[in-house]
């Protein structure tokens, strides 16, 4: 259950950065600066330190954890949290975004690529 609750907050992570880079290159700020400097300040944790650059640059390849297997994480932990009777709203919206990366053909790109889906959203990025 420890695995799994952590991969869920790991794998959140990059869904987060996804969507304050979105809004932040929406609004005009380079993304990539700011990442930059919340990872040395309030951010400065191993999880957004390495994901952080990945997310930035768009280098989700080769793959340190490919997203059929972040959907099965999150699969399993719904499945438990269910069985629990703890609802995981987040965790859901975030199955939801590994489930259109991989209908958007990204199955063999990192993890952290359901970033990308904010910036789709958002109209920032081609699809990949």
């Amino acid at each position: 259950m420890v695995k799994l609750a952590g991969n869920f907050m790991v794998g959140g992570a990059p869904g987060a950065v996804g969507e304050g880079g979105a809004v932040e290159a929406q609004g005009g700020v380079d993304s990539a600066a700011a990442l930059e400097m919340l990872t040395k300040t309030i951010f400065a944790a191993p999880v957004y330190q390495g994901y952080g650059p990945v997310i930035a640059h768009g280098v989700f390849t080769p793959a340190g954890f490919r997203l059929p297997l972040g959907l099965k994480d999150i699969d399993l932990v719904l499945q438990t949290a269910g069985a629990a009777n703890a609802p995981m709203p987040t965790a859901s919206l975030l199955r939801d975004r590994f489930i259109s990366a991989i209908a958007k053909g990204r199955a063999e790109l990192d993890w952290s690529a359901i970033a990308l889906g904010a910036a789709d959203d958002a109209g920032l990025k081609e699809s990949r």
